[in-house]
């Protein structure tokens, strides 16, 4: 178990690390969409998603070596197959809420930015770092 929350939380660190960069970088400026809806500095910005992901990325990496049994391949893979389908329990769901609030602009940057950070950092990181 402590295995799984020292994990967890590197991964999550630099997933959301990856996250912030991508909300201030000029991704959002691709689709005419001004992500940060008021004036927010960067320090706060890199700062909420770093603390954000790491605690979360500690409650799914337990929940990754609840499930490791049961999700298939090996190392990297088995981390980013975990990844996806946090990524669609958890980016897909708000984004599509989003979309009801008035905002559906912001439905495809959202589910890129978070599809890089989730299951292409916090995925590979786990595969690679976590062992039985």
């Amino acid at each position: 178990m402590k295995r799984a929350i020292i994990v967890g939380f590197i991964s999550g660190l630099v997933a959301g690390m990856v996250q912030a960069v991508l909300s201030i970088s000029g991704i959002w400026d691709f689709f005419s969409v001004y992500y940060l809806i008021e004036p927010v500095s960067f320090q706060h910005t890199m700062l909420h998603y770093t603390i954000l992901f790491g605690l979360w990325g500690i409650v799914y990496c337990v929940l990754y070596s609840f499930f490791y049994d049961y999700i298939p391949n090996k190392g990297i893979k088995k981390g980013i197959i975990f990844a996806l389908i946090i990524w669609i329990a958890v980016a897909v769901h708000p984004a599509l809420i989003i979309i009801g609030y008035g905002y559906p602009r912001h439905f495809i940057p959202l589910i890129f930015t978070n599809f890089l950070s989730t299951c292409g950092v916090y995925g590979t990181l786990i595969g690679i770092l976590y062992k039985r």
